[in-house]
């Protein structure tokens, strides 16, 4: 009997998951904004990943409330963001004797995974849209016009000494290209992927690895961590190519 019992999705669950995750992402911006190692990665004024980010989060506080109270996804009940908002109300209760202040440190297993999952958003998603700012948005134009003429070409090329070399001379030519086309689609796909969980696309993130040998596995590749790999094992890639 209680498995057919439907949980609807009230006014106050919507409007609590809205305000805890604009509050939430408004932080998460704010860090991201004022990071020394973050803005050192900013090439262009007019086009950086504050900007877009920026943008993205007005788009997320003007139209997730009208969408959510529309749609009201189950999602909203397991909200992330309230779980992280209950674990940081929690650290400043009153009333609490020091065994139970200590014990209220280790978050609970939803929060965990809440906290992990909103910093893997964070972290990649800067992460792909800072490297289509600095690298494919701007080069786009230049990068199709490019394709666009080479393409002329290998039909003059084509019709003088057949379709085939026309095709072969084309691919030789602009693989470079669109390797980075390719590339400039995938980061945008992966960058979209992080930033939004959509029942539609079916790219919500159900669990992450919560131990801190995951999650130092997961960055230490990527700037600004990448900094710090390099200064602990200077020597690997030396010995690795000698």
């Amino acid at each position: 009997m209680e498995e057919n019992i439907k949980i609807e999705v009230t006014d106050k669950d919507v409007y609590r998951h809205y305000l805890s995750s604009i509050l939430i992402y408004g932080i998460v911006l704010f860090c991201l904004a004022v990071c020394p190692a973050l803005n050192e990665q900013i090439e262009y004024d007019f086009c950086n990943y504050i900007v877009v980010l920026g943008v993205y989060y007005l788009a997320y506080v003007a139209l997730a409330l009208p969408i959510f109270l529309y749609f009201r996804p189950k999602s909203i009940l397991q909200s992330r963001s309230v779980a992280i908002l209950d674990y940081v109300k929690r650290q400043f209760k009153f009333g609490l004797s020091v065994d139970e202040r200590i014990k209220n440190i280790e978050p609970l297993e939803n929060e965990k995974q809440a906290l992990v999952i909103l910093f893997v958003k964070a972290f990649f998603g800067y992460t792909c849209v800072n490297l289509l700012c600095n690298k494919y948005i701007l080069s786009m134009g230049y990068n199709i016009d490019f394709l666009k003429e080479f393409f002329s070409q290998a039909v003059q090329y084509g019709t003088a000494n057949g379709s085939s070399f026309g095709i072969a001379q084309y691919i030789d030519d602009t693989f470079d290209m669109w390797r980075q086309l390719i590339v400039m689609v995938i980061t945008f796909i992966l960058g979209f992927s992080y930033l939004t969980e959509l029942d539609l696309f079916k790219n919500k993130i159900k669990t992450v690895d919560t131990t801190p040998l995951g999650i130092i596995s997961c960055i230490m590749c990527y700037y600004p961590f990448l900094i710090l790999t390099d200064k602990l094992i200077p020597g690997f890639q030396e010995q690795l190519f000698r």
